[in-house]
């Protein structure tokens, strides 16, 4: 009994690390077969994936600054005080991504910013390490915050 569940673990295992390699073999192809492409559809499997890429990364780092700002406000009011004579009150807001060393640009739509990505991505460099890697590096290297 113990030898067949282990089989079938192992085989189940394999199921899913060849599904996986399909599916960013699957990821990667839609993708390159846009890098020079001027129309990207919305529904394509690259553009879904790049749009939920940010989507997490602008959910998570807006979820990390909006808990450093809460354990900001608990500081002593001496503390405040000094804080707002040296530093002022005005403090540049910080972008949903800075934590994640990029920063989207407000005026430009999310499908201009999935279409910049995707044309700047390098098809060399998708063969040598994973998507998602080669996905954020484009993102920092394109919208590196200044």
């Amino acid at each position: 009994m113990k030898k067949t569940l282990f089989a079938v673990l192992i085989v189940g295992w394999f199921t899913n690390q060849a599904q996986a390699a399909s599916a960013e073999e699957a990821l990667v192809a839609s993708c390159e077969g846009f890098i020079e492409s001027n129309v990207i559809p919305e529904d394509s499997v690259c553009y879904e994936y790049i749009n939920g890429f940010i989507d997490g990364a602008v959910l998570t780092d807006s979820a990390i600054i909006e808990n450093l700002t809460k354990e900001e406000k608990q500081f002593s009011s001496f503390f405040e005080r000094a804080y707002k004579t040296r530093v002022g009150n005005t403090r540049k807001p910080i972008p949903p991504t800075y934590f994640a060393k990029f920063c989207l640009p407000e005026e430009q739509s999310r499908k201009v910013i999935i279409e910049n990505l995707i044309h700047e991505l390098d098809a060399k460099i998708i063969k040598q390490q994973s998507f998602k890697q080669t996905l954020y590096d484009t993102l920092k290297r394109v919208y590196s915050c200044e």
